[in-house]
């Protein structure tokens, strides 16, 4: 996201400091400049106000995901909360089922959220969601 929008702060956020500092040594060697990393997680977020939250293939490993939407909606500003992950509807990786999403088990998990509307913008083997308040 960062080489893609060069003038756009990008933070990337994990609970884990050896994915921080890979990520931070990746982005060095590749002379990313506009990007940090720094620990955290979706109950735990970085201070501040974010115009897009974006979680690639992560989704699926929040224990709370509803208790971490409520946290990550207050801040978002006007921009949406991007779930990039393995479709359910798609062919199956045997042994993780877990590791998959489709738009019915995520509305379920949308409710009782501050996120109002639920957007399909890919489908196929991956597929993202965008969640708007």
């Amino acid at each position: 996201i960062a080489q893609r929008f060069p003038l756009v702060e990008v933070i990337g956020v994990d609970p884990s400091t050896f994915m921080v500092r890979h990520a931070a040594a990746s982005a060095n060697r590749l002379g990313v400049k506009n990007v940090r990393f720094e620990l955290g997680s979706s109950r735990r977020p970085p201070p501040g106000e974010f115009g897009v939250i974006y979680t690639v293939l992560s989704f699926h490993h929040w224990k709370d995901q509803a208790g971490s939407l409520s946290v990550l909606a207050p801040r978002l500003g006007a921009g949406p909360l991007l779930i990039f992950e393995i479709s359910r509807n798609s062919v199956h990786i045997p042994g993780f089922r877990s590791h998959t999403l489709d738009g019915t088990r995520l509305n379920e998990v949308v409710k009782g959220t501050p996120f109002r509307r639920v957007e399909t913008l890919g489908r196929g083997r991956l597929v993202e969601f965008a969640l708007w308040k």
